[in-house]
């Protein structure tokens, strides 16, 4: 074979999901990666596992909570409406083919997100509200795609008007005795949902490396796949190949996502091109000889953690009776305030940012003395009618949180934005 010099190497990012609707799919699954460096090997049957986790065992539910809610919050965001100059889709389909801008947006929610007070639903059971604003989502959306594809982004990139202030769940966690997985971010995983996770990672793996194998031209110029629809053995003989692919190690992030990385040489590659073809009864005579389109190949898959089941959280949510049609709303309020012109900056805004969270408190608190209830009462008529009324109060008190950093302008001009999410607020009252 004619020799032509080195050759670039190649990459490509892509991440697991099920058949169907890559939309409904992401709704509906949560994402975990983990970083595999992975060698090819030829003499080892089946995918290699990675190094056994660590040992499951009793996790805090605030930190099992917490972590659901992650999972959820991401869910949450991807099902969302955004718009571009290209149409309307949701979050997911906006970054379905674009793997690493995908992957940027998880790592900016996860580390931009706010983590509410845990809190105890009934003995046994803990909450834990997780949430970004809408105003800061866009602007993460957008930073994640300029920086994976630059130029290539789509234009004006925005989340729908529908969209509310704030995007907000309820991560929940329940004493039923299961042992957990100890690291950040999989603190609400069993050992059974790690090793589901791995396996759709493994599986997505064999699918990109299968993918790239089919792509290997041949000395005709034909491609592996074009060869492949002629004869029909040789896609069954590649995917033997790819069974005998051995891997590394699994490293599972923080946030809650775990990639699979494998590179495999260019003599690997036609080494299993060359066995696969001869399996498939392409004969030397015939002259199809692989050639190498360069000097290695990345290939990074990514699979998700499987959603919790409703028996896994059974009795989180107990009867309350009717439950009231803005228990699934989040209200907000915006204030500004100004600290004493006679006080030095730093001490002026710190002050300006004490009465601007007092502001924006107060406006809260009377939207939701408003809020009517099933059986015709406000909230604030039912709160006074409880004999727990202060501990009450004070629940929904550490129920609000800050939707974003307290801004300060040149002024002295503190900008405070709270919020509560009022399932928190019909369960604290429905206790």
């Amino acid at each position: 074979m004619k020799q032509r010099g080195p050759r670039p190497s190649a990459e490509v990012r892509v991440f697991f999901a099920p058949p169907g609707d890559y939309d409904a799919a992401m709704a509906s699954i949560r994402f975990c990666m983990s970083s595999l460096a992975c060698l090819f090997s030829l003499t080892a049957m089946g995918l290699a596992q990675s190094a056994e986790p660590p040992p499951a065992g009793p996790v805090p539910l605030s930190d099992r909570a917490a972590d659901d809610g992650l999972a959820r919050l991401i869910d949450a965001v991807w099902a969302l409406p955004v718009s571009s100059a290209g149409g309307s889709q949701s979050v997911a389909g906006l970054l379905g083919f674009l793997p690493d801008a995908e992957y940027a947006l998880r790592q900016a929610v996860a580390a931009e997100r706010q983590v509410g007070r845990p809190r105890e639903l009934r003995r046994g059971t803990v909450a834990v509200d997780v949430s970004i604003s809408a105003e800061r989502l866009n602007a993460l959306i957008r930073e994640a795609l300029q920086r994976t594809v630059g130029s290539a982004a789509p234009n004006q990139v925005a989340l729908a008007s529908s969209v509310g202030p704030v995007i907000s769940v309820t991560g929940l966690a329940v004493d039923d005795g299961r042992l957990t997985d100890p690291r950040p971010g999989w603190r609400h995983c069993s050992h059974e949902d790690i090793k589901t996770a791995l396996e759709s990672a493994e599986l997505d793996l064999r699918q990109r490396v299968f993918i790239w194998l089919r792509q290997v031209r041949l000395s005709n110029r034909q491609t592996v796949g074009q060869l492949a629809r002629q004869r029909p053995a040789l896609d069954q003989a590649l995917r033997g190949q790819v069974e005998r692919v051995a891997g590394g190690e699994a490293v599972f992030e923080p946030n809650g996502t775990c990639v699979l990385t494998c590179t495999v040489s260019a003599e690997l590659l036609m080494s299993m091109v060359s066995r696969a073809l001869q399996e498939a009864g392409v004969t030397a005579s015939e002259g199809l000889a692989p050639e190498a389109p360069f000097q290695k190949l990345t290939v990074r898959a990514f699979s998700v953690a499987p959603p919790q089941t409703a028996a896994s959280i059974r009795g989180a949510r107990a009867a309350r009776g009717p439950r009231p049609p803005w228990a699934d709303q989040v209200i907000s309020k915006t204030a500004a305030a100004a600290g004493p012109v006679d006080e030095p900056a730093e001490v002026r805004g710190r002050l300006a940012t004490i009465a601007a969270r007092a502001e924006a408190q107060r406006q809260l608190w009377m939207e939701l003395e408003q809020l009517v209830l099933p059986d015709g009462r406000t909230l604030a008529d039912a709160i006074a009618a409880r004999q727990d009324r202060d501990q009450i109060m004070q629940r929904i008190g550490e129920a609000v949180f800050a939707t974003n950093s307290p801004s300060v302008d040149d002024q002295g001009v503190a900008t405070v934005t709270l919020a509560i999410h009022l399932e928190t607020v019909w369960q604290i009252l429905a206790r």
